[in-house]
């Protein structure tokens, strides 16, 4: 199965803003945050449609191979919270509980910096 290709995540550092809402102090994401999550969340419907993706109720391996656009230090573990949430969202599985994310690589990739993300239902004994 092909690989879901999505642009790079933010990270936990750089995808929040402290905000008030109804007099409540809450954390949001930031705008940036916020377009790649609805960029990410339409390619991921768009991929579970063309692959005939069946949500999955069980674990799924995700085997994530990130693309810097330079080399910068980055830690692809802060990415894994918004990355996991929006494919709980865009129905890869019914609840992240279920993910079991393995960073299997990263390396520089200028010109498309990306995650690429291979998915395999783990198969039950």
């Amino acid at each position: 199965m092909k690989p879901l290709i999505l642009k790079l995540p933010p990270s936990v550092n750089h995808m929040y803003i402290n905000a008030k809402i109804r007099g409540r102090n809450m954390r949001i994401l930031n705008k940036y945050a916020n377009d790649w999550y609805k960029d990410a969340l339409e390619k991921t419907i768009a991929y579970v449609e063309e692959s005939q993706w069946e949500t999955a109720e069980e674990k799924v391996i995700l085997e994530l191979y990130f693309f810097y656009p330079n080399a910068r230090l980055r830690d692809s573990h802060n990415t894994l919270k918004i990355l996991l949430d929006l494919l709980e969202r865009g129905r890869i599985y019914t609840n992240d509980k279920f993910a079991l994310p393995r960073v299997m690589d990263f390396t520089l990739d200028k010109a498309h910096p990306r995650v690429e993300i291979f998915l395999k239902k783990m198969e039950n004994d």
